[in-house]
């Protein structure tokens, strides 16, 4: 991704396992969870709708983050009750910057 992309993020979760803090994180990839240096949050923003599944209930949550501004790997992390362990990460994305070049004749 490139600094400042828009990427949309969905997660599903067992609506039994869900709670009104439950919140999302982008965090720099080696970053111990307890360090609770959050490059971005999303609390406010995620948003849910409702799934059925084979009688089970589930929630997709749904968010947009913004590619950091400097390069790196970073992850998504799911966290409870406004807590700072998270319960899932995602896959690292990364980002990286591409330095401008010109072409003189």
């Amino acid at each position: 991704a490139n600094p400042g992309t828009e990427i949309d993020v969905s997660i599903v979760i067992s609506e039994k396992d869900c709670v009104s803090d439950d919140w999302l994180g982008l965090f720099k990839s080696y970053q111990h969870q307890a360090l609770k240096a959050i490059t971005q949050r999303q609390i406010a923003k995620l948003h849910y709708t409702r799934i059925m599944s084979n009688g089970e209930r589930f929630k997709k949550y749904s968010c947009r983050f913004y590619a950091p501004k400097h390069a790196g790997r970073y992850c998504f992390r799911y966290f409870h009750f406004n807590d700072y362990y998270s319960i899932l990460d995602s896959n690292e994305i990364m980002v990286t910057v591409v330095e401008a070049s010109a072409t003189y004749a």
